[in-house]
């Protein structure tokens, strides 16, 4: 007895392990160290391949014939074919070749009760870095809090140094805000605003779109996680944000009775029209700064790059990079055109797919909340630079299962 109730814990273990490696390897500044970035990366991805492999045993699973798990290997062998770079095959084995398809056979086999506390492991590790986080950032605005030391990084050519805060905080970014003053950007312990941005939207998914109560606790965790996501200024996220908090106020608003329904829908458009001039006038300056042209370009020439090689693409992570990238270079900006030009129609399919076959289910089954979830996903991928993130592999694994597997009983929002 006491032998299975240590297991069950060891286990309980390793599923936070594999939650915060995921949360850590998506850009943070812990795998962003100058010098260290790519064992760091590998080391991490490793240490949940392993962990999984160990969870699996322990639950006897039964790794039944998947079409997309063997459509998955069958392109990472051509994926290694066509690819040159050692930062490439390294993607492709402990990405696509071990942690992806173990996700996928792990993540297969949860019951429902079991999928609720995977995810709300992720759920509660993202709110404790939430909560450092403001914390830290409205300390440092208002009392003009002095760093404890910097640290190098590789998120600039050839890296760049920012300020630390007793290695548990971290600023990276300013931002212009609309008044044309600088403020600075809620990062955590992320590279930039749009990383960390993202990391708080698969939460807020989790807790308000996969099979959750309008509980009190959830309600909470959601109110915290929109606070941190508007301390980000990630236009993003915030969208993202609305749109999941949205879907919830539906199914709110479809209990109440109907004089109530009349009263909240009036009340709901007021609080639209009084927020909608603030949300234009950010979008519009958003539109107006370098990075908005600097992202058309990158599309334009990531496809332009993509028609060269529609079926196989260029290789994983090959060499893109130019005197300056933003005129003639592509995949700084999103995820779907360094994935189609990287790997061609051959890689976009096992992102893409997955997505599909959840808005075909939701329709099919009138189910909005796939459509939600559907929703966002398309929107990181446009916007979010996380390709081989093992986040993606999270989301990817997760809108499948959903598609195909009975032991995920959704929530109807």
């Amino acid at each position: 007895m006491n032998k299975l109730k240590n297991n069950n814990f060891f286990c309980e273990l390793l599923q936070y392990l594999i939650v915060i490696i995921v949360i850590l390897e998506c850009n943070s500044i812990y795998s962003q160290i100058y010098g260290y970035h790519l064992i760091t990366r590998c080391i991490m991805t490793a240490l949940a391949s392993v962990s999984l492999i160990y969870l699996i045993k322990q639950k006897k699973t039964k790794t039944n014939k998947n079409i997309f798990i063997i459509y998955d290997i069958l392109c990472s062998f051509f994926m290694l074919i066509n690819t040159n770079n050692f930062s490439g095959y390294g993607v492709i084995i402990l990405v696509f070749l071990i942690f992806l398809p173990l996700l996928m056979i792990y993540l297969s086999n949860l019951t429902k009760d079991e999928l609720k506390k995977f995810v709300q492991k992720f759920i509660d590790v993202v709110i404790v870095i939430s909560l450092i986080s403001v914390i830290f950032w409205v300390v440092i605005l208002l009392f003009k809090l002095k760093p404890t030391d910097s640290i190098k990084i590789v998120w600039a050519k050839p890296y760049s140094v920012i300020q630390s805060y007793f290695n548990i905080y971290f600023n990276t970014q300013d931002v212009w805000w609309i008044t044309g003053t600088s403020l600075m950007r809620n990062t955590g312990i992320f590279a930039e605003g749009p990383m960390y941005s993202a990391i708080l939207v698969v939460a807020l998914i989790f807790n308000n779109l996969l099979n959750f109560e309008n509980t009190k606790s959830n309600f909470i965790k959601t109110c915290i996680l929109f606070i941190t996501m508007i301390s980000t200024i990630s236009v993003t996220g915030i969208i993202c944000s609305i749109i999941i908090i949205a879907a919830n106020i539906r199914e709110y608003a479809s209990s109440l009775k109907k004089n109530y329904r009349k009263v909240f829908a009036v009340g709901l458009l007021i609080m639209v029209i009084c927020m909608a001039p603030i949300g234009l006038k950010f979008l519009s300056k958003k539109l107006e700064t370098s990075s908005a042209g600097h992202r058309n370009m990158d599309i334009r020439n990531g496809l332009n790059a993509f028609l060269e090689e529609p079926l196989l693409g260029h290789g994983i992570n090959h060499e893109r990079k130019t005197e300056d990238d933003y005129k003639v270079g592509y995949g700084y900006s999103n995820t779907i055109i360094p994935v189609i030009t990287d790997g061609g129609i051959l890689l976009g399919i096992i992102y893409v797919l997955p997505m599909i076959l959840l808005v075909i289910e939701g329709c099919k089954k009138k189910k909005f909340n796939y459509l939600v979830f559907s929703s966002i996903f398309i929107i990181l991928l446009f916007t979010t630079l996380i390709q081989y993130r093992l986040i993606m592999m999270l989301l990817i694994s997760i809108s499948y299962c959903l598609a195909y597997d009975k032991n995920f009983v959704e929530r109807d929002v």
